[in-house]
C-alpha cells in the first residue's frame, strides 16, 4: 500500500514537529532516537560519530551538574564530606532535590520507552499505522477526525518551540541567582565565582547539561500527543465505520477489536509505571 502525505502527517504529526524543531536545532544536535527521512518512521540507531553532540552534552550534564547536585546534597543533609567548606542554603537544597527528582522521573519513563521500542512500541507503531490506512481510505475527511491531528500538531509546535528556547531561559534564570552547582563549586576552587569568565563558563556549561533535558522533556510531551492523536483518530474512525452495515464496516470492526485486546497488556504496563512515576513525584 502506498504512503500518502496527508497519511504520514496526520498519523505521525508529533515526530515530524519534533524532526523540524528539536532536530534542527544547533543545540540539540542528532539523538539515537529519531525521526528518519526516507524511513519516514521514528527510527532507534545509536552511532557515537552521529550522535557525539548528544554524548559531548551527557557528559557535561553528568560530570559537571549531576554528581555535583547529588554531593551538595548529601553534604547538607549527612556532612559526608567534612573536607568541603561547601554550605548551600535551604532553598537551594530544596530546589536541588526537586530538580533532581524531576530529572530521575523523566529519565526513568525515558529508559522504559527505550527499554520496550524494539521489542513493543515499533511493532505496535506498524499495526496502528497499517489499521490507520484502512480506516482512512473509507472514512470521509469530514468524518475521520483531521481535525484532531491538525489541532495536535499545531499544539505540539508551539510547546517545541518553546522547549527549543527553554535551555537558554533556564539558564538566564539560574545563573544571576547563583542556583546552579557549578556556583559552589567554582567557590571550593577559591575563585570568584561572579567573574566574567567564571559566569561565562557556568552559563556554558549549564546549557549544556540543560539540553538534554529538555529533549527528553520534548520527546514524552510529542509521545504523548501522538498517543492522544492515535486514540482519538481511531475511536472517531471506529464510530463512523461501526455504524455502517457492509462487509468492509464489519472487516474494520473485527480489526479494531484484535488491536486493541492485543494493546491491553502493554497500556496496563505503562499506565502502571505512570502511576508509580506520579506517586514518587507527588511524595518528593
Amino acid at each position: 500500500m502506498t504512503l500518502t502525505s496527508p497519511q504520514i502527517t496526520e498519523f505521525f504529526g508529533p515526530f515530524l514537529a519534533y524532526a523540524n524543531i528539536i532536530e534542527k536545532s544547533f543545540l540539540f544536535g542528532r539523538f539515537p532516537l529519531y525521526w528518519d527521512n526516507s524511513k519516514k518512521r521514528i527510527v532507534l540507531h545509536f552511532s557515537f560519530v552521529r550522535n557525539f553532540t548528544f554524548l559531548t552534552n551527557l557528559g557535561t550534564g553528568l560530570l559537571t551538574y549531576f554528581i555535583p547536585c547529588c554531593i551538595l546534597i548529601l553534604q547538607y543533609k549527612l556532612k559526608l564530606f567534612p573536607f568541603l567548606r561547601i554550605n548551600i542554603p535551604r532553598h537551594v537544597f530544596s530546589f536541588y532535590v526537586v530538580v533532581l527528582a524531576l530529572v530521575m522521573g523523566l529519565l526513568a519513563m525515558f529508559l522504559s520507552i527505550i527499554g520496550v521500542w524494539r521489542s513493543y512500541t515499533r511493532k505496535e507503531i506498524e499495526r496502528s499505522f497499517l489499521l490507520f490506512q484502512r480506516q482512512f481510505q473509507v472514512c470521509p475527511k469530514k468524518e475521520n477526525g483531521a481535525d484532531i491531528s491538525a489541532r495536535i500538531y499545531m499544539a505540539a509546535n508551539i510547546l517545541l518551540k518553546l522547549y527549543v528556547k527553554l535551555p537558554l531561559i533556564l539558564t538566564a534564570l539560574c545563573i544571576p541567582f547563583n542556583m546552579d552547582p557549578m556556583f559552589y563549586v567554582i567557590t571550593e576552587m577559591r575563585v570568584s565565582p561572579r567573574s566574567l569568565g567564571a559566569v561565562l563558563v557556568r552559563s556554558v556549561l549549564f546549557v549544556l547539561s540543560a539540553t538534554e533535558l529538555c529533549r527528553v522533556a520534548a520527546f514524552i510531551i510529542c509521545l504523548t500527543g501522538f498517543v492522544l492523536n492515535l486514540g482519538r483518530r481511531e475511536m472517531i474512525m471506529w464510530t463512523t465505520i461501526a455504524g455502517r452495515n457492509n462487509p468492509e464496516g464489519y472487516h474494520l470492526y473485527r480489526c479494531i477489536s484484535i488491536l486493541y485486546t492485543f494493546r491491553r497488556r502493554g497500556t496496563t504496563l505503562v499506565l502502571s509505571f505512570i502511576l508509580m512515576v506520579g506517586f514518587f513525584l507527588q511524595v518528593n
